[in-house]
């Protein structure tokens, strides 16, 4: 619970003299039903002080006048009628009060250290990671860039996303955290399976499929020309060590730089590195590679990229 929400409940607590008060009145309530002034009644609700009808009356009135002391407003006649109830009622009452707001703190609050990531959304992490860095759209691989990229997509997609996350602190981190040791193994098997395309001279589609096997992500020609940037990177001498990926985002810069940020001529210098990567490592399945885009999930992801980027654009 933060402090503003704290102070909130804090300033609706009573304070010793009411929660005094209170008890009197449950303690006046326990004797009168000792002494056999009221009896059960078929119907709940009702007074049940027959033999003093002044009783009910006179319960009220306190309640008006505690209502008051606590500035209720306009709650009071909820306590006035609470009031006119009988013990067994009034019983049922307060703890289905209580129930309601334990449930209501519940969900505005979680106890510190206590909440773990969920599999359908850690499934989700898995493969909101690997599209975002598939994506052409990603400009950065390391750093804050790409875990907000991913926290992005995460909440505009919000599948599998706890209800509170965007209001508790804790959870919002627990995820935070998820998502950046996603991207660190995302990373590693990325570069793993570049590595090894290279030793075993796959073609830019198997190496594709072979990132994308058992994920949501389809191959398309977006995707193997980012992947033909990633690996000519890695082919450059002194550029496939601990730095790799720094490379990677130096020469983003120099691509986006070199077009004038228009995408159409970015675009023209990926559709070379692509081809220059067939020309090198072969053409398998070129044809369908060709015809092959997006699914829908993965246009998804794109979307939510682009809509996070415009509004960092115009904030």
């Amino acid at each position: 619970m933060d402090d503003s929400e704290s102070s909130r409940v804090s300033s609706v607590t009573p304070g010793d003299s009411e929660l005094e008060e209170l008890r009197g009145m449950i303690n006046q309530d326990n004797n009168d039903d000792d002494t056999g002034d009221f009896t059960h009644s078929s119907q709940p609700g009702t007074p049940l002080n027959r033999a003093n009808p002044s009783r009910g009356t006179s319960a009220v009135i306190q309640a008006h006048r505690l209502a008051n002391r606590l500035s209720l407003g306009p709650y009071t006649k909820q306590l006035e009628s609470y009031a006119d109830e009988d013990p067994a009622t009034r019983s049922l009452l307060l703890y289905g009060k209580i129930l309601s707001l334990e449930h209501k703190l519940t969900a505005i609050c979680s106890p510190s250290g206590t909440y773990v990531v969920e599999k359908p959304l850690m499934d989700n992490i898995k493969n909101y990671v690997l599209a975002v860095l598939l994506s052409p759209k990603l400009s950065s691989y390391k750093g804050e860039f790409p875990r907000e990229r991913v926290l992005a997509v995460i909440k505009h997609l919000n599948i599998n996303v706890p209800a509170t996350m965007n209001t508790d602190r804790h959870i919002y981190k627990v995820v935070r955290e998820a998502v950046g040791s996603e991207l660190t193994q995302a990373r590693a098997r990325i570069k793993k399976a570049i590595q090894q395309s290279k030793d075993s001279k796959q073609s830019i589609y198997q190496l594709a499929t072979s990132l994308v096997d058992n994920t949501k992500c389809a191959v398309s020609v977006a995707l193997c020309a980012r992947l033909a940037l990633l690996r000519k990177v890695y082919s450059e001498e002194g550029k496939s060590g601990a730095k790799y990926w720094d490379f990677v985002d130096a020469r983003l810069v120099s691509i986006r730089d070199v077009a004038d940020g228009k995408e159409d001529k970015i675009q023209i210098m990926f559709t070379k590195m692509l081809n220059k990567d067939r020309e090198i490592y072969g053409t398998t399945l070129q044809q369908v590679l060709s015809t092959q885009s997006a699914n829908d999930w993965q246009n998804s992801v794109d979307d939510a990229l682009d809509s996070d980027r415009a509004a960092a654009t115009q904030n």
